[in-house]
């Protein structure tokens, strides 16, 4: 019996990769590397998504402690005056694959703050972000 089957990893938009054929995109460790990291949106470059009440998918009012009340998970390496330093990771929603990336995101200290953007915008966001070449996407998300 087979039940579901999904690729789970970090996607990076393919007009990026073949502009910088000299970085290889090598899943995480790549991630950790500021030429890579540079090629990612700032930090509040993106919209979080709300939920119907108005509040943010993920705070710890809503089950998911390992969220800010801003509706962001910012590790420990940009908090404070290092958030500056830090890029965006789109994540569809905190209930899919919960707290993995934020984890792999500590171990790894990399310098990466989650954006939870919401199913609906993922994909219109990601299919955005594959049509051009100004900067680089990665994101976690049951449609790949």
């Amino acid at each position: 019996m087979v039940g579901y089957t999904a690729k789970i990893s970090w996607y990076i938009n393919t007009a990026i990769a073949t502009q910088y054929p000299n970085i290889i995109f090598d899943s995480y460790k790549s991630f950790t590397q500021q030429n890579v990291l540079n090629l990612l949106p700032p930090v509040g470059t993106s919209a979080l998504a709300t939920k119907a009440d108005g509040s943010f998918l993920c705070t710890p009012a809503n089950g998911y402690a390992f969220c800010g009340t801003d509706g962001y998970f910012t590790p420990p390496q940009c908090q404070g005056a290092l958030r500056s330093q830090c890029r965006e990771f789109w994540h569809s929603d905190p209930s899919y694959s919960t707290g993995e990336n934020e984890q792999r995101i500590i171990t790894l200290g990399l310098k990466l703050v989650v954006v939870y953007v919401g199913y609906d915008q993922f994909q219109s966001m990601f299919a955005a972000c594959a049509s051009q070449s100004t900067y680089a996407c990665i994101g976690s998300s049951p449609f790949f």
